[in-house]
């Protein structure tokens, strides 16, 4: 991390360049970091594409079909990283960046965090970013993930700031053997070595040790896990890695929160640390995650499936604290409808879609299945998930890979027959392969509680790992509140999420636009957040206890508190630091 002293020269340097005491604009500066900074852009940009606008009825209005969105910012010369990346979540369809006026070309869409590189365009002093989404259709829609003509960002572009050669990401997971830990490199360092620790609350609780970086990787397996299991409170820390090169002078360091737990299929059941976990939820509803967690909740069910879209940074992060079980669908059939011909020669592509779509979600054990379409009801036989499975295989946290799945109403009354072996058939499936009841399709009159538990549990007889429900938000809270005892006779394990921990806040006032702020926290990753046109800047952290508050004028030790969650939403006292000269 940079010592104090070293960042009131950086922020001097930056002002005197900002003020005009330099002749001519800077060149890109040197690389000057040797750890990694995300930085929260939200505040900064000129528009909000995330948060569309609504009609009177609050029904959110159609995206234009083009966007630019510019934020600006004063970058100290300590922060500057050759191998800084601006990240892109949720695009549809394209997006064309620049930095300082340097074109840096067109990223497409589709699932997942798309990262633009941005090499030596950031500069010590003031920068510019600036990104054109265009929603006009110049890719095919199974590549975007959508046929709809809008300029879609999910969530406000971040940026990270890293070394040219540092690390690309750490992760953990809990094997019979013990802890595996793997993390890659941006690029090979001869005689390195990645040193592995667990930090919770500012206190080291494991130090797996080191390992060897052999090309771009470092592996190691450490002893036993004694701490808590991921979804029992206290499990969530934070995994650090930090790459020492042949010297043992530090290159990188990072920091991903995270936790340890066991999740596997046996005998037709799901485990999760070793007791039955059934799975049974709902579909994320379109008024967003939150709010489907009232009805998760009252109903006594325990999984949100995301259906064609993938979870956000601050999903992951509240399934990770509540305790919720997330299923994945990444891509729908019934929104793209390509053909099998199309997929095939798109493979390639998709692959690479895959690999982004796994690498946000790599550290979130909340993450418990993956599942592709693949029902055989008016899709000819064929679903665009179906050669793509093997890539979610690659995902390094322990998930269940559904290989297709199904909606009930291909499965007669009587239970399986022959229609339910030529579906699977017709879907490509192996015999024994574990397939998830996409919904429970029903005539009209039927959807009540006793019908529709009988379908989940024929499902469930019929080989199902789990299924989603229909209506839970839309048909009211009675419904949900007449689950509450049937989930517990089909084996559901109840949530308890009212008063689980969350995050800590600290909120920064009287800064100057676009300048930065920034907090440290022992162990853990550094986070910074660009000053909006208010003067204010927020940054949330996983961390209770002390940490080093910066601004340009001053660095300060406060303690920090975390937040609670009540009725579904963050409550606690947010730490106000007054940056004010």
């Amino acid at each position: 991390m940079t010592p104090p002293r070293r960042w009131a020269l950086a922020w001097v340097t930056a002002v005197l360049s900002v003020v005009g005491v330099a002749c001519s604009d800077p060149p890109p500066s040197q690389e000057t970091l040797n750890h990694h900074i995300e930085v929260d852009l939200s505040q900064a940009w000129s528009k909000a594409p995330w948060a569309p606008s609504r009609d009177a009825t609050g029904r959110a209005q159609r995206n234009p079909e083009r966007v630019e969105l510019e934020a600006a910012f004063t970058l100290p010369s300590a922060w500057v990283g050759h191998g800084s990346a601006l990240l892109i979540d949720g695009l549809s369809w394209r997006a064309d960046v620049s930095v300082n006026g340097r074109d840096l070309g067109s990223s497409f869409g589709g699932p997942g965090t798309r990262v633009v590189s941005l090499g030596d365009s950031l500069r010590t002093g003031e920068n510019l970013i600036r990104v054109v989404v265009d929603g006009r259709g110049e890719a095919s829609a199974l590549i975007a993930g959508t046929k709809e003509t809008s300029a879609v960002v999910r969530t406000a572009p971040r940026l990270l700031l890293r070394p040219k050669g540092g690390l690309i990401n750490a992760t953990a997971r809990l094997t019979p053997s013990g802890v595996q830990l793997v993390a890659h490199t941006a690029v090979a360092h001869p005689g390195a070595s990645v040193r592995f620790e667990a930090w919770r609350d500012g206190v080291r609780v494991a130090d797996w040790g080191e390992a060897p970086l052999e090309g771009n990787e470092a592996r190691l397996v450490a002893g036993a896990w004694s701490g808590p299991l991921w979804p029992e409170p206290g499990a969530l820390f934070f995994l650090r890695a930090t790459l020492y090169g042949a010297d043992q002078q530090q290159v990188d360091a990072a920091a991903w929160r995270t936790a340890l737990r066991r999740f596997e299929l046996t005998d037709g059941s799901t485990m999760l640390n070793g007791q039955p976990h059934r799975l049974l939820g709902l579909r994320k509803h379109n008024a967003g995650f939150t709010v489907g967690l009232e009805a998760l909740s009252s109903a006594g069910l325990n999984l949100v499936e995301f259906h064609g879209e993938i979870p956000t940074r601050d999903d992951l992060a509240a399934a990770d604290e509540l305790g919720v079980a997330l299923a994945v669908l990444p891509r729908c059939d019934g929104r793209i409808q390509a053909t099998r011909d199309a997929v095939l020669e798109a493979a390639t592509e998709l692959s690479r879609q895959d690999a982004d779509i796994l690498a946000p979600l790599s550290h979130a054990p909340s993450v418990l299945l993956w599942s592709t379409e693949g029902s055989a009801i008016n899709r000819a036989g064929f679903s665009v998930g179906r050669p793509l499975i093997a890539n979610m295989r690659t995902d390094p946290m322990e998930r269940l890979v559904t290989a297709w799945d199904l909606p009930a109403f291909a499965m007669p009354s009587t239970g399986p027959d022959e229609r339910f072996l030529e579906e699977r058939e017709r879907a490509e499936v192996a015999p024994n392969s574990p397939f998830w009841v996409l919904e429970f399709h029903l005539e009209e009159g039927q959807a009540d509680v006793t019908t529709l538990a009988a379908a989940v549990q024929q499902s469930i007889d019929a080989g199902a790992v789990g299924g989603v429900l229909p209506g839970a938000i839309d048909q009211g809270g009675r419904w949900a509140d007449a689950w509450s005892s049937t989930a517990r006779n089909l084996g559901v394990q109840p949530l308890e999420m009212h008063g689980r921990r969350s995050a800590s806040r600290v909120s920064f006032s009287g800064v100057k636009p676009g300048t930065m702020t920034r907090i440290d926290v022992p162990g853990g990753p550094v986070l910074a957040a660009v000053a909006g046109p208010g003067g204010r800047a927020d940054i949330e952290v996983w961390h209770s206890g002390e940490a080093t508050a910066t601004t340009p004028l001053r660095t300060q030790t406060v303690s920090l508190r975390p937040g609670r969650w009540l009725n579904r939403r963050w409550a606690g006292d947010a730490i106000q630091v007054d940056a004010s000269p």
